[in-house]
């Protein structure tokens, strides 16, 4: 086989490998971790799975057995509101911050633990986003109400 036959090959290989990508892709079941970003909170990166759906808002953090260090769950409203969170199907405690559209931390509800089920937090501000993360972070980070988080 000639070297351009083989060129030619290796190209059209390529682009079927490229395409069924593609498909599979298209096709796959979206996961809240394949939305996952890295934000920044006092120059500590945490790495973010993103809950923007009503489903994923609803299940959260839920039926989960654990939270790994600087990871957490970002909440995405479409307005501000005094968004209330429950520890509903909830293995672990977690601290949860309450943001305002800057990323501005407007409450903080710390060691929220599961326990707590049916009660619900309600933050002092309306907010935007929500961001949950391992009980005791904030402490051992000083975070307070005022901080902003940075993508």
């Amino acid at each position: 086989m000639s070297i351009s036959k083989k060129i030619r090959l290796a190209t059209l290989i390529s682009i079927g490998a490229l395409i069924a990508a593609a498909v599979l892709l298209r096709h796959a079941t979206p996961t809240l971790l394949e939305n996952k970003k890295i934000l920044w909170l006092k120059d500590i990166p945490i790495n973010i799975a993103i809950a923007k759906t009503n489903s994923q808002r609803q299940r959260g953090l839920g039926g989960r057995d654990s939270l790994p260090p600087n990871h957490g769950m970002f909440f995405v409203f479409d307005h501000d509101d005094r968004y209330n969170f429950w520890m509903k199907d909830m293995h672990f405690a977690i601290d949860i911050l309450w943001l305002d559209q800057n990323l501005t931390v407007v409450d903080i509800k710390l060691n929220a633990a599961p326990e707590s089920y049916p009660t619900n937090f309600t933050p002092r501000s309306p907010s935007r986003f929500v961001l949950e993360l391992p009980a005791g972070f904030s402490r051992k980070h000083g975070v307070t109400i005022g901080n902003r988080l940075h993508f």
